[in-house]
């Protein structure tokens, strides 16, 4: 499943959970500070609210050839896209 250009994301399943694993194909170069303060954040709200899904980045996720590439893995979460949802208001 494409979620854009420089990323793809692909649903894994694991037992009875099920998470989606988004993989760059390219670098998020500032953007990836950007998910490091976003989980950082997170997970002040986590313990106490119970409900909060954090997600976990790792800027070396992934090592093809030699190179190293960035992984997101959240959990899956059913329903409508924000984009599809957009699309019928």
């Amino acid at each position: 499943m494409l979620c854009r250009r420089s990323r793809r994301c692909y649903p894994i399943k694991c037992g009875s959970y099920k998470y989606a694993l988004k993989l760059w194909t390219a670098h998020p170069g500032d953007g990836a500070s950007h998910y490091d303060l976003l989980i950082a954040h997170l997970n002040q709200w986590a313990p106490a609210s119970g409900s909060v899904v954090v997600p976990l980045f790792e800027s070396k996720g992934l090592l093809v050839r030699g190179q190293w590439y960035p992984t997101l893995l959240l959990e899956w979460m059913e329903g409508d896209s924000a984009r599809s949802s957009s699309k019928n208001t």
